[in-house]
């Protein structure tokens, strides 16, 4: 069924927000102040969802996408609006989120901050494996889009996948999913394949290979079930103002490097610290936030349940010569009852 829908605003999710007869229809890809024809896919009691058809006329908003696989890869949502734009949506997405579901008023959030970079700013992106393709799902499906870069990622992940495709395996259907990841500052890059069966494929001699085309990636790991096979290095390590941090294969990271600074400033000028504070930090990863924190305070606590994010902490408050920085793998839960009983 095919119907006429304006669209309003955006959704947490990505899609524009519309009303056929008072009901809210969610529509992928449209932007506030499309007047569109959707077809109808889903219409429930509550809400209805749908795919454009055709523009009746099209939003004042819209400028061309900066990627050739907008709206057909499953990634991207709002590609098709500007980023000035997106931010303001996303800061009244918050917003409304509070008041629904906290009960808090809009007054206390703060302006939300854009990031220096509108593109290329990811510094890690997992790519899907289908038979000898190697992409993105379609939104809301197992459908494999093949695609050669990705606008988002950091320009040494897509020459990384440019050089990982050619030297691809002739039938690689024992492959499922690649993951890249790189420094920004250090220019250095590692790769993550993980298998969904056993192979005698020569994993050493792909490193070798990669390697030698792009030295920038000092590391190569495959993946299958809990084994894996490291070639060269599983960290990544990174310079962040004053401190160094690292990064192991597989552990949280903050995936856009300049915003990251930018966090890390904005909660230290906010904290306003003395050096006397105790600062207690919840899934606290591996220290991004406490070790510039712990150089100001008296002491910090970060609970974080990963094993291998509580490894890298360790080590960055190692590296960086931290010594009142104490960290508790556990859940944020757990973590906090082991405070309270043990006055850590």
């Amino acid at each position: 069924m095919d119907v006429s829908v304006k669209i309003d605003s955006l959704s947490f999710g990505g899609s524009g927000v519309g009303r056929i007869s008072g009901k809210v229809v969610f529509v992928p890809y449209s932007a506030p102040g499309d007047d569109i024809k959707v077809r109808i896919t889903k219409d429930t009691k509550g809400f209805a969802e749908g795919d454009i058809v055709e523009f009746i006329s099209a939003s004042p908003l819209r400028e061309e996408p900066p990627c050739t696989y907008h709206s057909v890869c499953g990634g991207c949502h709002w590609l098709h609006i500007p980023y000035k734009e997106q931010v303001k949506v996303k800061e009244d997405i918050f917003k409304d989120t509070l008041r629904r579901i906290g009960k808090i008023g809009p007054s206390i959030v703060l302006p939300a901050k854009p990031s220096p970079l509108e593109l290329n700013y990811r510094s890690r992106v997992q790519f899907k494996v289908l038979e000898n393709k190697i992409g993105f799902y379609k939104r809301e499906s197992h459908d494999l889009v093949e695609i050669s870069e990705c606008p988002l990622a950091h320009p040494l992940i897509n020459r990384i996948l440019k050089r990982v495709r050619e030297i691809w395996p002739p039938s690689p259907s024992y492959i499922s999913r690649v993951d890249i990841s790189v420094s920004p500052s250090d220019g250095n890059g590692i790769v993550s394949i993980y298998l969904s069966e056993r192979s005698d494929f020569d994993f050493n001699s792909f490193f070798r290979r990669l390697a030698h085309s792009i030295p920038e990636v000092t590391g190569l790991i495959f993946h299958y079930g809990r084994e894996e096979k490291i070639s060269g290095s599983s960290y990544l390590y990174s310079l962040e103002g004053e401190f160094r941090f690292r990064a192991s294969e597989g552990s949280f990271s903050q995936v856009n490097y300049q915003q990251n600074l930018k966090m890390k400033d904005y909660i230290l000028s906010l904290a306003d610290l003395k050096g006397d504070e105790t600062v207690l930090e919840l899934y606290s990863g591996g220290g991004n936030f406490t070790i510039p924190v712990a150089s100001r305070a008296g002491k910090v606590i970060g609970i974080e349940v990963s094993p291998s994010s509580i490894s890298d902490a360790l080590e960055n408050a190692r590296i960086n010569n931290i010594k009142n920085a104490t960290f508790i793998q556990a859940t944020a839960e757990k973590g906090l009852k082991e405070i309270q009983n043990s006055k850590v």
